[in-house]
């Protein structure tokens, strides 16, 4: 009886491993998660701010903590066609 179950098993796991591969083949790279790449660092170090995607293709950063945990009044706007953060 263990020798059916296992067999079981070892089908059932050969199966989904199968059906994962074929499924990971049929996503387009288009969907698939981006690449990280390196930039120009922000004007302000932050912890906890809030990220935007603009229509435009920019990014808005706004608020967040310094180290001495004073809160951040003002926002960065990134422009990933400079690579570079600007003051707003």
């Amino acid at each position: 009886m263990n020798r059916c179950r296992l067999l079981l098993l070892a089908l059932i796991t050969i199966t989904f491993a199968i059906a994962a591969t074929a499924f990971r083949n049929s996503v387009s790279p288009a969907s698939r998660v981006g690449s990280v790449t390196a930039t120009a660092p922000m004007l302000e170090p932050r912890s906890g701010q809030t990220a935007t995607l603009l229509p435009d293709g920019r990014v808005l950063i706004a608020g967040g903590m310094r180290r001495n945990q004073d809160f951040h009044k003002s926002a960065e706007l990134y422009d990933p066609a400079t690579g570079k953060f600007i003051d707003r």
